[in-house]
C-alpha cells in the first residue's frame, strides 16, 4: 500500500512530495522531499510543518495499527464433554485490552452466535446464545497482559466447531480461529 500526499500552495509553489511505503506486512515511513529552491516563490515553511506533521501522525498511527496481532492455537483444541476448556487467545505484543472490544463468537453456525462479549469494561452477554449462558469467562485480570483466552466449562458436544476471537480498539481489528472438537 503506498499513500502520497502533495501540498501546493496557492501561488503554485514547488511541491512537498511525501510517500509512507509499506510492504510485506512491514511498516517503514519514508519521507522524501521534493523542493525546488531555484523556483522563484518557494513554498512557505509553514505547508513544509504541516505536510511533515501530518504523514509523521499518519505515518505513527498506521505503523501502530499494523503492529498488533491476535494470536490463537497453532493446532486443534480437544476438550472432553463435561470438564473445562481454556480456548487461548492474545494479542502479540501483549499489551493491555481491558479499553477494547474482545468477542468471541462461532461463524461455522448458521447463523453466528454470540459465544462471549467483553465491552466498555464488562461483560455484556445479554446476547450471548442461550447453550452458552453461565458457562464462559474471561479473566479480566488477564486483560491487562493482552491474555484474551476464554474459559468453557461444562463443555458439551454441541460446543464442537469453530471459534473466532476477535479484538477490536479504535483504530483496529484482528481475530484468531480456534478449532475445537469434544472427546
Amino acid at each position: 500500500i503506498i499513500y502520497s500526499v502533495e501540498l501546493m500552495s496557492m501561488d503554485d509553489c514547488a511541491a512537498d512530495l511525501c510517500h509512507i511505503i509499506t510492504v510485506s506486512s512491514t511498516v517503514s515511513l519514508h519521507l522524501e522531499f521534493n523542493m525546488d529552491f531555484s523556483v522563484q516563490r518557494p513554498c512557505p515553511s509553514e505547508m513544509k510543518f504541516i505536510c511533515l506533521t501530518f504523514l509523521i501522525i499518519s505515518g505513527i498511527t498506521y505503523s501502530r495499527s499494523e503492529q498488533y496481532e491476535v494470536v490463537g492455537p497453532a493446532d486443534a483444541v480437544f476438550a472432553v464433554a463435561g470438564e473445562n476448556v481454556i480456548l487461548h487467545c492474545s494479542l502479540k505484543p501483549n499489551i493491555n485490552v481491558v479499553d477494547m472490544r474482545v468477542e468471541w463468537f462461532r461463524p461455522d453456525l448458521k447463523e453466528a452466535q454470540l459465544v462471549h462479549l467483553y465491552k466498555d469494561h464488562e461483560d455484556r452477554n445479554t446476547d450471548q446464545s442461550q447453550s452458552y449462558r453461565g458457562r464462559t469467562k474471561l479473566n479480566h485480570q488477564e486483560l491487562q497482559k493482552g491474555n484474551t483466552s476464554l474459559k468453557l466449562s461444562s463443555v458439551q458436544v454441541s460446543d464442537e466447531g469453530r471459534y473466532k476471537c476477535f479484538i477490536q480498539s479504535k483504530s483496529w481489528t484482528d481475530d484468531a480461529t480456534v478449532n475445537v472438537f469434544v472427546e
